[in-house]
This record gives structure tokens, C-alpha cells and sequence, in this order.
């Protein structure tokens, strides 16, 4: 069939040879020049003259993988992505129950599979199924059973189970960020303001407990008869003068998630201990000035005892003190225009799939962007978010990638109808 005979056929997919010449060069070349900046950077943190050995090596060879990844999956049948959007999610929930039972639960913290190459950490890979699998369900209903709640039940519980895994782990961070990624394809798919509202209203009052769990134990550690007590983590214990040191609180929180949240609110209090990194890093950006020290000349955030996670989360931190705050500028310039690319895409796409399967992983990524230079600049409590393309880390090359693909995959097929012939659809 001719191409034009493709085109008048809603459901026809384009041929190899099209999909080839389709991608979208120009969210290509962003990501790109993101990922040369992320290498480059890596290599300065690999040492005072750089080094690629360190950390840049092992960052190309996940890129490379993830590239392959990316076109791939972008070459791949939207109309199979969507039936199989569920089968990801049931994989990803699996995993996450998989990474509660590998590791060893004394050391308190389980989020990651190892794989040799690099440990997966399956908390990133169920944001995606999620994405998808919203969108495939938003996408073969009606635009009038949104407003029943019933219909809305589902999309809840496709949130809830895997942010609660991700929670258990314990990883409130990457928890909230699955909730939001939720709450972004929710939202685009059409549903009433009001019920946002009601929904962020139920988590204001889970985050108002939290506010209480963190006075409490901040009220512990500054009453010298409760040290005992902030130390067994109790919620009512008899001080030394024979009365209670506070109310009876839930133990909501881990001790390392409230020192974190501790840190974000009082930093002045502990610039040495927990709240050390992101002092430091407010120190590099103030000294950095505009323009920065030159490349190769990070001799405070390449020193380890200045700024240990220089590679990972605090990468941004890195770039700033080698090219200034024009330097950050100019990156936080790319990711705003790669975000306003994925929208584009997802506004190009005439299916409801393909529409809210862009506005969901656009969406992901720019929860990367915004907690990462939020948190490392003071802004945000500490989470330990990376920064796509840019970070050093295998999952998040992966994700990262896997996004794109997904990204030109829409975009291959922006003119193709999913699923049923949807009537919402303009083009119909």
C-alpha cells in the first residue's frame, strides 16, 4: 500500500523504512548534548585532571546500552506497547516485591537488584509502567466515566500499590515522586479540578502526621531527659524526672528520612553532620559566581571530603563550580526546551494513548530535573533524586533512554489510533 493509503488508514502503522526517517531530530539532539555535558562532567569528578576510568567509562557504555534500548522500543508497535502495558506493570510490581525479599533486611534500606553491570533499582522502572498503563486504561473509556469515581478506583489503586513497595523499602522520596507521576497522566486525562484538590487534601492530612512525627523527634532531640528515647525511637518513654517527654506520636517516618527533613528545615544546626553535603554545595555555588572556575578546576567538589556524591545527585553542583551560574543556566535552558519538545510530541499525538503515554514520561522527567536541582540547591530536602542523562548511575541511564524511546516512539506514530477508534478524538 502506498504511503498515502497508510495515512488514510487510522489504524495502519508506517512502514520500517518511514519509522526510520521519522524520529524527531530535534529531541534527539537535546538529549545529546545533555548526555556529552553528563560525560564530560563525569570525567572532571573522576579527579583533579579527570579521568575516565572513574566514572565517565561506565556512564558511556549504560548510555550506549540505553541508545539501543531507545531505538528499539521507538521502532516497536504503539498498538503492542498498549497491550502490553499491563503485563509491565505486573512486572514492575513483582520486582518491586523481588528487591523486598533479596536483600538483607537488617541493613534497613532495600531499593536495588544487582546486575553486575549496574544494580537496578526497580522504584524507577514501575514510574514508567505506570504511565503506561494509565494511559492505556484512560484511553479505551469513555470521557464521561471520568467523572464517576467508581472509574477512578482503579487508576488509584495502579498509583497506591507501588508507591506503598517503593515506601517499604523505605524510599519516601522516589514514594511521593511515583504519586506525582500519578497524579500528572490524572490529571491530563480530564479529570475535575475539585477532585485533585480532594486527593491532595488527603495527602496534606498524611503529610500534617508527618509534620508531627518530625516536631516530635526534633523536641526529643533537644530535651537532654529524651535522648534515650530519640535513641530507641519510641513514641512514649518516662524520662529521667518521671514524666513523659511527648504525646504518643506515629512512628511515621525512618530516622534518616526525619535527619534529612531536619536538615532541609534547621540546617544551621548541624552544617557538619547530615546537613554537611548541602551546605557545602551552597558554599561551591556562592563561590562559583557567574562564570565558575574553568573546567578541570573543581578542586572543591572533586575532592570527595567537600562534596562526597559529586557524580550522582550532586552532579549539577559540579557544573556549577567549573562554568558558574551562566553554566547551570545554559543546562537548565536544555531541560526546559527537552521538556517543551516531549509536550510538543505529546500534542502532536492523535490517540489518547499515544497523548497521555507523552505527557506522563515528559512529565517524569521534569520531576527529575525540578527535585535534583531543588534539592541539591537547598530548595528541596534532600531525596536522592540523579539527573537525567547527567548523573552517574545505571538505572537512571536506562530509565532515561527507555523515556526517550518512548518519547519518538509516540512520535512515530502521532497519527496512528490505539486501541478502539477513540471518539474523543479530533481527527475522527
Amino acid at each position: 500500500m502506498s504511503l498515502l493509503g497508510a495515512a488514510q488508514d487510522p489504524r495502519r502503522e508506517p512502514e520500517l523504512v518511514v519509522k526510520l526517517s521519522s524520529f524527531n531530530l530535534t529531541f534527539i539532539l537535546f538529549v545529546v548534548t545533555l548526555c556529552v555535558i553528563g560525560v564530560s562532567q563525569l570525567y572532571a569528578a573522576g579527579g583533579p585532571d579527570g579521568s575516565w576510568t572513574v566514572y565517565a567509562t561506565d556512564q558511556i557504555i549504560r548510555l550506549s546500552l540505553g541508545f539501543i534500548i531507545a531505538i528499539g522500543v521507538s521502532l516497536l508497535s504503539i498498538q503492542w506497547l498498549h497491550r502490553l502495558s499491563w503485563y509491565a506493570y505486573l512486572g514492575a510490581v513483582i520486582l518491586l516485591v523481588v528487591v523486598l525479599l533479596v536483600n538483607d533486611a537488617d541493613s534497613g534500606v532495600r531499593r536495588w537488584i544487582d546486575f553486575g553491570l549496574f544494580n537496578l533499582q526497580p522504584s524507577e522502572l514501575a514510574q514508567l509502567a505506570i504511565i503506561a498503563v494509565l494511559a492505556s486504561y484512560f484511553n479505551e473509556e469513555e470521557f464521561e466515566h471520568i467523572g464517576n469515581p467508581l472509574f477512578l478506583l482503579p487508576p488509584v489503586l495502579i498509583i497506591t500499590v507501588p508507591a506503598v513497595l517503593t515506601l517499604i523499602q523505605p524510599d519516601l522520596g522516589t514514594a511521593l515522586k511515583t504519586l506525582g507521576v500519578g497524579a500528572v497522566v490524572i490529571f491530563a486525562a480530564g479529570v475535575r479540578w475539585w477532585k485533585i484538590l480532594l486527593v491532595v487534601a488527603l495527602i496534606g492530612g498524611l503529610l500534617s502526621i508527618v509534620v508531627i512525627d518530625i516536631n516530635h523527634y526534633r523536641t526529643l532531640g533537644q530535651d537532654p531527659n529524651c535522648q534515650a528515647e530519640r535513641a530507641a525511637q519510641l513514641s512514649e518513654q518516662v524520662s529521667s524526672a518521671g514524666q513523659p517527654c511527648t504525646l504518643r506520636v506515629l512512628p511515621v517516618l525512618r530516622d534518616f528520612q526525619r535527619r534529612r527533613i531536619l536538615t532541609f528545615l534547621y540546617p544551621e544546626e548541624d552544617t557538619g553532620g547530615d546537613a554537611y553535603q548541602i551546605t557545602q554545595a551552597k558554599t561551591i555555588v556562592s563561590l562559583a559566581g557567574l562564570t565558575g572556575f574553568g573546567y578541570l578546576n573543581a578542586d572543591y567538589a572533586v575532592d570527595g571530603r567537600w562534596l562526597p556524591e559529586r557524580h550522582t545527585d550532586f552532579i549539577f553542583i559540579l557544573l556549577i563550580e567549573q562554568f558558574g551560574i551562566m553554566g547551570g543556566l545554559v543546562v537548565l535552558l536544555l531541560y526546559g526546551l527537552l521538556i517543551l519538545a516531549g509536550l510538543w510530541i505529546a500534542l502532536s499525538a492523535r490517540s489518547i494513548f499515544g497523548r497521555l503515554l507523552a505527557i506522563g514520561v515528559t512529565g517524569n522527567l521534569f520531576l527529575y530535573v525540578f527535585v535534583n536541582m531543588g534539592m541539591v540547591l537547598g530548595i528541596l530536602p534532600v531525596v536522592g533524586i540523579p539527573l537525567p542523562f547527567m548523573s552517574h548511575g545505571g538505572t537512571v541511564a536506562i530509565v532515561a533512554m527507555l523515556s526517550v524511546g518512548l518519547l519518538q516512539n509516540v512520535w512515530i506514530h502521532r497519527r496512528v489510533v490505539v486501541g478502539r477508534f477513540d471518539r474523543r478524538d479530533p481527527y475522527s
